[in-house]
């Protein structure tokens, strides 16, 4: 069963951290690797993507 989280602490990750983890992301769609039933994995993956998007945008706003 899956836990829901508050907040998620994301103290002392840079905005490298980030974009590395949606290199993953992309990395995972380009290849076709995914692992567990393929409709869960794609909408973790959406979801995931989404997240990076936004944690990544906010940091770009916050330098500017």
């Amino acid at each position: 069963m899956a836990c829901p989280v508050q907040e998620i602490n994301v103290k002392g990750l840079r905005i490298t951290h980030f974009e590395q983890l949606y290199i993953y992301l992309v990395w995972a769609e380009q290849t076709g690797c995914y692992y567990g039933q393929k409709r869960y994995f794609d909408k973790r993956y959406e979801d995931l993507k989404c997240w990076l998007d936004d944690v990544i945008n906010t940091y770009k706003m916050e330098m500017l």
